[in-house]
């Protein structure tokens, strides 16, 4: 018995040992690691540089992808495109070092340019560089602005004189010295030298001389084509100093002040916001006018001028009131029934504060929906009143009280009210709208 049971034990632990060595020889397998992909764009060199306009930069640009892992990754097709100058290469791969590079020369227009580096199979993955295009020699000098003015004799003008030193490109170039002259009519030019701006502009002042007619100056530029730059200006003694009265009220009279106008009424033409004026007399110093009607426009600030041969004066601000205001109490209602009066004018009220109600009606019954439009065109504003301004109250007790034939109105109109009820009601009961209703709603109406 003894050495059965022992030999029962080792073979039941000898099992459980080959198990155990069974088991522990069973390994793991790790998946394969993902392919690299063009992740992320860095800039290497070439960004930022000045340039002149239409020359390459001295330094490449260069660009380098990384994969995921952040590593440089060699075989990647990528682009460079830009709308400011020419690339020496639009497409490549990159290197072994992950890397592609380009020329850039730049465009013709002076300022920022720019160029965008792609991953070709990867669009969001990009690098933009910028660069700033300087302007080249200036090689042209051109009028820029202040030419075929008119003005007072002895007076400066408006706008300054302008001339611009370009190159050839015609990008403005800065740093240029432009001399002003006066060449016909007298007067000055203020400063005589200036050096343009960075836009290439040179600007000066110019006074004209004493005499109507025709002025003339020049800018000149030593060795630039379109040197020198003529100017044309027109001394007049035509102005405006006044216009009463103020304000002016449409259809109505107003005289104006100045010098220079026609001594025929026909030789000036006067505009008073945009409109022209009947001139009904004149002289050199003064016109007498009638102000035009205008269709059904507020109160406004409009300029008034007057062109005499082709010239025209300086503009004289008004205020130009309607004709006709409606002026109303609190309250109060009016009753317009000409087409001609639904042409409302309100005084403009300082508080800002008016309220009106509008109903539109028909004299007779009608079937149906009558169709309106109510247009309202804002007019000049008042002047505000004091912050402490209060307006005063109304004394309702001071309203006088209804008249006679008043109260009989009022008492004619609610018995013609009920009356019309009770024909409304009866017709609803008994009626059909049919083609004998007229004859039907008459019989009732004789029954009341």
């Amino acid at each position: 018995m003894k050495t059965t049971d022992t030999r029962r034990v080792r073979v039941e632990l000898l099992a459980v040992i080959l198990v155990l060595a069974i088991t522990s020889c069973k390994t793991v397998i790790d998946p394969p690691p993902p392919d690299p992909t063009p992740t992320t764009m860095s800039k290497i060199e070439g960004d930022g540089q000045t340039g002149t306009v239409g020359t390459a930069l001295p330094v490449s640009l260069t660009i380098q992808v990384n994969d995921q892992n952040g590593a440089a990754l060699s075989g990647v097709a990528v682009t460079f495109t830009t709308a400011d100058g020419a690339l020496s290469a639009t497409t490549g791969s990159t290197d072994g070092s992950g890397q592609a590079s380009t020329t850039w020369t730049l465009g013709n227009t002076a300022g920022g340019q720019q160029v965008q580096a792609a991953v070709a199979s990867a669009s969001s993955v990009t690098q933009a560089f910028t660069a700033t295009g300087t302007p080249d020699a200036a090689v042209t000098l051109e009028l820029s602005g202040g030419n075929d003015q008119f003005g007072l004799v002895g007076s400066v003008l408006a706008n300054p004189i302008s001339a611009r030193a370009v190159d050839q490109f015609s990008n403005g170039v800065s740093g240029v010295d432009v001399t002003f002259a006066v060449t016909l009519g007298g007067g000055s030019i203020a400063p005589t030298t200036v050096m343009t701006d960075a836009s290439g502009d040179a600007m000066a002042t110019w006074t004209l001389g004493p005499n109507a007619g025709p002025n003339t100056a020049t800018a000149t530029s030593v060795g630039l084509t379109g040197s020198p730059v003529a100017f044309m200006a027109t001394g007049s003694l035509l102005s405006l100093s006044n216009v009463t009265p103020d304000p002016l009220v449409e259809g109505g009279s107003a005289t104006l002040i100045g010098t220079g106008f026609s001594s025929t009424p026909a030789g000036n033409t006067v505009m008073i916001g945009g409109q022209q004026a009947v001139v009904l007399s004149a002289t050199g110093t003064a016109l007498s006018i009638t102000i035009p009607q205008r269709d059904c426009r507020p109160a406004e600030d409009v300029n008034v001028t007057v062109m005499v041969s082709g010239q025209t004066t300086n503009p004289v601000g008004r205020r130009l009131s309607p004709a006709n205001t409606l002026n109303m109490a609190i309250g109060d209602h009016v009753i317009l029934a000409q087409p001609n009066d639904l042409c409302l004018q309100f005084l403009p009220d300082a508080l800002g504060g008016d309220e009106y109600m509008i109903g539109v009606g028909s004299p007779a019954e009608v079937d149906g929906t009558v169709q309106y439009a109510l247009i309202a065109q804002t007019g000049a504003a008042t002047v505000p009143p004091p912050a402490d301004f209060r307006p005063a109250q109304r004394d309702q007790t001071s309203r006088p009280g209804p008249t006679l034939d008043q109260l009989q109105f009022v008492e004619r109109q609610q018995r013609h009210d009920a009356v019309e009820t009770r024909l409304r009601t009866w017709e609803r009961d008994n009626l059909s709208f049919n083609s004998a209703s007229t004859t039907m709603r008459a019989n009732a109406v004789a029954a009341f």
